[in-house]
């Protein structure tokens, strides 16, 4: 992954397929190469979106604002593409309404390497235990109460007991136990 090659990417994608929005997953890549790529595509940008309301030219698109203490409903300005980042898990998959399904259209794109400025990283790997709480059926959480890194065995036995995943605030994250 490269800012500059996704950017070039989608410029090549919107392009060929001129499409009035171009949705993305509101993910740590697409918050980086989004605002470059809509800047080049003369979009509007929406980020974080959690919500949408109406259709066509007439939607309106809901996202958190000050730590999700308010939602804003933002319109896009002109006359461009519109780049919707979504966040993920904000609509569920049970609830889509169903009709003609759209069609998958295979494009090529052809990147020009002598523009690309960084090198890739290598990709961010998960925790070998991380767990996706937002799935847990029941958790069990601790905190500052539990006193000392010897007590989380006893919330870990409770945990298997119920047959629940384990969690923890930031401190004892940070802490390291």
């Amino acid at each position: 992954y490269t800012p500059d090659a996704f950017t070039a990417a989608v410029q090549q994608v919107v392009a060929s397929v001129k499409p009035a929005y171009v949705l993305l997953p509101h993910t740590y890549q697409t918050r980086d190469f989004a605002p470059m790529a809509a800047v080049r595509l003369g979009a509007s940008l929406i980020t974080d979106v959690i919500g949408i309301n109406g259709t066509g030219s007439g939607a309106t698109f809901v996202r958190p604002m000050f730590q999700g203490k308010l939602s804003a409903e933002v319109r896009p300005q002109g006359d461009g593409p519109r780049c919707i980042t979504i966040q993920i898990g904000a609509f569920r998959a049970d609830a889509v309404k169903r009709g003609n399904p759209g069609g998958v259209t295979p494009t090529s794109v052809d990147i020009d390497p002598s523009t690309i400025r960084q090198s890739p990283e290598a990709p961010f790997k998960e925790a070998k235990q991380a767990v996706d709480l937002g799935q847990a059926e029941r958790i069990v959480a601790v905190g500052r109460g539990i006193k000392s890194q010897e007590n989380i065995a006893i919330a870990e036995r409770l945990a298997k007991a119920m047959s629940a995943e384990i969690a923890a605030s930031r401190p004892i994250c940070d802490s390291g136990w």
